[in-house]
């Protein structure tokens, strides 16, 4: 899967990185009720790292910038993309709070129900990190070409 790497492609993503945890449901339970899941499934989730994991397949050098926290959610998550391609270098990992999760709870015949924990999905420790994150706007991420072979 995936083509060969052109090194004149360059892409920088920015943007959060968190675990999505997924559960199947029969039917939603009465109000105050509960029902179990058969199983959950943990998937790489997040617009930035949902993007980088998009992007690399297609053979360009994709750099994520982002933060997770240090702890089994983002272990998971950065070896996901590091095994996809994706260039981790600029993910911070930080101890100031655990890795942004949501939970999403669904069946086949109703719409799917969420929760999130904000977590540390978008970290800026300096000046200049901080300017370049006020462009993030909550919940979306942005590309930005830095090179392109033929240009």
């Amino acid at each position: 899967m995936g083509r060969k790497k052109d090194s004149a492609s360059n892409l920088l993503v920015f943007g959060d990185l968190n675990m999505d945890i997924i559960g199947r449901v029969d039917a939603w339970p009465a109000p105050g009720g509960e029902c179990l899941c058969p199983q959950l499934e943990l998937h790489c989730g997040g617009v930035g790292a949902n993007c980088a994991l998009a992007i690399a397949p297609w053979g360009i050098n994709v750099r994520l910038l982002g933060c997770v926290g240090q702890d089994r959610f983002g272990d998971l998550l950065l070896d996901k993309l590091r095994k996809t391609g994706v260039d981790i270098r600029g993910v911070q990992r930080s101890a100031r709070s655990l890795t942004a999760f949501s939970t999403s709870t669904s069946h086949a015949t109703a719409n799917a129900r969420f929760s999130a924990a904000a977590g540390q999905s978008v970290y800026a420790s300096s000046t200049r990190s901080r300017r370049l994150a006020s462009f993030i706007s909550c919940g979306a991420s942005r590309g930005l070409q830095l090179s392109q072979s033929g240009t």
